[in-house]
């Protein structure tokens, strides 16, 4: 079909261009998920094969290069990649989990149903050669539009992994913390708190939410509990469940421990948080069934 591009405002016959779109449907993964399915006509590209295998040979060795599904291929001299290799990949890369069928495309084999590297490139070029290529006037414009979806892919790949090294590198520094109150080792909890205040009152997104203080209480570690207060930590944040340490402690209170953790938190003013508003039925209480996992 033949379309205008408009400028805006007084136009001479110079601001008219005509362009003509072509559909055409590139098949592949993960190309049909980023490109569009109409490109402009534009000069022919005669030698196309090789200026694609380029592209995707960019995208393969963008998966070589991610540090942990590249590590795994790097020992397999078959290069042999599995779904979840894929996904870890493909999610870095904004990208999305790979959909099943498009994993079955690249027929995996039966016993291991694990998918060869040199498979994933065919499956890829096999478009764009002989019949199942695409007209010259086109071939360019697909590229570009592959070629420009491949640096965003690799944008994306690595504002991800180091948003993932942050990450790695904030729960680590957590779980030092979080261990040595669980160790009642004080000295490497000042340490700790030395290099890193914030750590005092930070709740634990894979606790549960749980601050250092409940961690120790649940742990029943007197030491640990009395440390944290000394270093007044706040005894009125919640987790996730909204309750404070005064309530971990009270759902164990008939253990002697326990009940010296009590008085110390009462001592210290600390509250009782509201809890969630779920049902109290004997079948399942989530509040213990949370103490269970922190524990």
């Amino acid at each position: 079909p033949h379309l205008l591009r408009l400028i805006p405002g007084p136009r001479t016959s110079a601001d008219i261009l005509p362009f003509i779109m072509t559909t055409y449907k590139v098949k592949s993964w993960p190309w049909r998920k980023v490109l569009p399915e109409e490109f402009e006509e534009g000069d022919e590209l005669k030698e196309a094969v090789p200026e694609f295998e380029k592209v995707i040979q960019g995208l393969l060795d963008l998966c070589l290069e991610h540090p942990r599904v590249g590590k795994k291929l790097k020992k397999s001299p078959s290069k042999l990649m599995d779904k979840d290799m894929l996904d870890i990949f493909a999610d870095d890369a904004g990208l999305g989990f790979m959909p099943d069928d498009d994993y079955k495309e690249l027929k995996p084999d039966k016993k291991m149903y694990m998918v060869k590297m040199d498979t994933w490139r065919n499956n890829m070029l096999s478009q764009f050669k002989k019949r199942k290529a695409p007209s010259a006037k086109i071939a360019g414009s697909i590229l570009k539009k592959m070629q420009e979806a491949l640096v965003k892919m690799k944008a994306d790949t690595k504002t991800n992994l180091e948003k993932k090294a942050a990450e790695e590198a904030h729960f680590k520094t957590m779980n030092k913390f979080f261990n040595a109150a669980e160790e009642e080792d004080l000295e490497l909890m000042d340490e700790c708190l030395k290099a890193d205040p914030w750590l005092l009152n930070e709740g634990h997104k894979q606790k549960a939410g749980a601050t250092c203080v409940m961690i120790a209480v649940r742990a029943k570690k007197l030491k640990s509990v009395k440390h944290l207060i000394e270093k007044k930590c706040d005894l009125a944040k919640e987790d996730n469940f909204n309750w404070t340490s005064l309530n971990w402690a009270n759902e164990d209170a008939e253990d002697e421990v326990m009940a010296e953790i009590i008085k110390v938190l009462e001592a210290a003013g600390c509250p009782e948080g509201e809890g969630e508003d779920d049902d109290d039925s004997d079948d399942f209480n989530l509040a213990e069934a949370a103490a269970e996992m922190i524990s």
